[in-house]
């Protein structure tokens, strides 16, 4: 028992740690995207919008940072920019973003056009899939981005939806 509380609080620190140095490597990234966002070509705005999804050191010494595109706290499905740092440079940016999102999207207010209960009536439907239990969340995250509705009768792990912006090509 005494190893097990041992392992137990030593977990505990491990995990508190983990996390203090991920927060770290966020403020770091935020640090070097602001002092080269003309080089990455992002206006203060898209770096205001950004979302560091991940960033780490290589062992060979490259800050690696994982920058996702958002608009209004949303997160853009597939905008993705990959960049790596050295000596607070960049020395490379791969991936993509939508430039000027703001002229692209409609209302601009964030709300999606579909209930997250009839995108996944829809989705399930797509996927040839019949739920046999009622659509209702079991958990909504406290901004109502994020669902979380139990199996349904119709899939094996419990069903989670995001709100994203999709964009679509030729539309705007």
């Amino acid at each position: 028992m005494r190893k097990f509380l041992l392992l137990l609080t030593a977990a505990f620190y491990f995990i508190t740690a983990t996390a203090q140095v991920a927060d770290a490597d966020v403020s770091i990234a935020k640090q070097l995207i602001a002092k080269n966002g003309a080089v990455i070509g992002l206006s203060a705005e898209d770096q205001q919008n950004a979302l560091v999804s991940s960033s780490y050191k290589t062992a060979d010494g490259l800050q690696m940072v994982y920058l996702q595109q958002s608009y209004l706290g949303i997160p853009v499905y597939n905008q993705l920019q990959v960049l790596a740092f050295r000596n607070d440079k960049v020395v490379s940016n791969a991936g993509g973003r939508i430039p000027d999102i703001q002229k692209s999207v409609k209302g601009n207010n964030g709300m999606p056009a579909v209930s997250v209960v009839e995108a996944l009536q829809t989705a399930l439907a797509d996927a040839k899939a019949t739920a046999l239990e009622a659509a209702v969340p079991i958990y909504v995250s406290t901004d109502g981005r994020k669902f979380e509705f139990g199996q349904l009768g119709a899939t094996t792990e419990n069903i989670k939806a995001d709100l994203l912006w999709y964009p679509i090509e030729g539309k705007s």
